[in-house]
């Protein structure tokens, strides 16, 4: 595993691959890539696949720096995050808040 790269699959995702999505396999995996540095989980997962094939088409030593930062950027900031409805009532039942 690299620190930047396409996040890797679950083994039963690879039967789900279709055309030129097998590409994704062509790197390693990284901690970090574009995906998450740029839409951290608001895309589908087959758009996922297509941003690692556009990642693995343009991969130089500066994009990688450029995700890299963006990521840090992205975690900072908590840009992105889904929360579940679940946490978002936590605050209500408890009473903290009021």
């Amino acid at each position: 595993m690299s620190i930047i790269g396409p996040r890797p699959d679950l083994p039963e995702h690879l039967e789900l691959y279709e055309g030129n999505e097998e590409r994704k396999l062509e790197i390693r995996p990284g901690v970090t890539g574009y995906n998450q540095a740029y839409f951290r989980n608001t895309v589908p997962w087959k758009e996922r696949i297509q941003n690692d094939i556009y990642y693995i088409n343009h991969l130089s030593w500066w994009l990688d720096i450029k995700i890299f930062f963006k990521t840090a950027i992205s975690v900072l900031k908590r840009e992105d995050v889904f929360v579940t409805e679940k946490n978002t009532n936590s605050n209500k039942n408890t009473g903290v808040g009021m």
